[in-house]
């Protein structure tokens, strides 16, 4: 189930998301398909912060980690 549900207006208020963050595990890594994402793979908290500070987080993803973050 998930840890934490985030629902948000995005932009002009006519987009509505639902985030849903769950923590996973699994053996090998991750793939993507590289016509949708620029990366995919495991980071540790640390490395996401910076990516946050940085500005280089999709806002969506930056406004459910944020909220991740709030609830630790």
């Amino acid at each position: 189930s998930p840890m934490h549900r985030v629902s948000f207006d995005f932009r002009d208020g006519d987009t509505a998301h639902r985030v849903h963050l769950f923590e996973a595990s699994a053996e090998g890594e991750p793939r993507w398909d590289p016509r949708e994402w620029d990366f995919a793979g495991w980071m540790s908290e640390p490395e996401v912060d910076d990516l946050l500070e940085r500005g280089e987080l999709c806002p969506d993803t930056a406004i459910a980690y944020r909220k991740f973050r709030e609830l630790r």
